[in-house]
């Protein structure tokens, strides 16, 4: 690594709430970006933020509606819900200890939204990225995805953003990351590591102590873990929240 990580900020770039519930937990996360708690097809989830940085996320929040499921998504973007929050009846179900949870929800996105172009523009970045393995493996997914990450790369190149990216293969039991990735020309600021993530322990963010072990090679000196998060981690006990998958 030519540069040293531990100066660059963090930030969530789904597939889903993953990256941002361990950088919380672990007092990485200090301020609620736009892609913290959504939820999308992981194949699909670098796409998608390539098309709203590329746009300056003009049609982030075009065109909401409620899905088959009930559950608010863009118009603009069907396969990605704003799996916490309804931002059409102005409710959240996850109190962001970072951010007003009674606030107008949209005009918290926005807000989110600018949060995060000022940032990529004014600090060195290291996004979180997690993909399922079950995706990885598929050749057309793969394919869509890799190439994904080319076009993100080569954007923020364009863009003159300092960053790195990290993308976290994921699997609820073992499996072997190099038939998963095969030999890949990536990006030389692209890192690919593995998680198993083990729903034996968490149903939901499977084992603590191994996401550790990944944030602590790129961030050793602030992985204590965040006493403050100890109180809304127990959101995710409830029975109302739904696997994410």
């Amino acid at each position: 690594m030519e540069d040293n990580i531990t100066s660059y900020y963090p930030i969530s770039l789904c597939h889903n709430c993953i990256p941002a519930h361990y950088l919380e937990v672990f007092g990485l996360r200090t301020q609620s970006l736009p892609f913290d708690w959504l939820l999308s097809p992981s194949y699909l989830s670098i796409d998608y933020a390539v098309e709203l940085i590329d746009t300056n996320f003009k049609y982030f929040l075009s065109n909401l509606e409620y899905n088959h499921e009930g559950i608010v998504v863009s118009g603009c973007f069907p396969n990605v819900k704003f799996w916490h929050h309804d931002l059409l009846r102005n409710s959240s179900n996850y109190g962001d200890r970072l951010e007003n949870s009674e606030a107008n929800q949209i005009l918290a996105f926005e807000r989110r939204a600018k949060r995060f172009m000022n940032l990529i523009s004014s600090k060195n970045v290291f996004f979180i990225n997690v993909f399922q393995n079950r995706h990885a493996r598929l050749y057309k997914e793969a394919t869509f995805f890799w190439n994904s990450v080319d076009r993100l790369t080569q954007l923020l190149e364009r863009k003159k953003v300092t960053f790195q990216l990290m993308i976290v293969i994921y699997d609820d039991a073992d499996f072997d990351l190099d038939e998963t990735v095969k030999p890949r020309c990536l990006h030389h600021n692209v890192y690919i590591r593995k998680f198993v993530r083990n729903t034996r322990i968490n149903p939901y963010f499977g084992c603590e102590n191994e996401f550790r072990k990944i944030l602590q090679e790129f961030f050793p000196l602030v992985m204590q873990k965040n006493k403050i998060h100890q109180q809304t981690s127990q959101f995710f006990k409830a029975e109302k929240f739904v696997k994410i998958v």
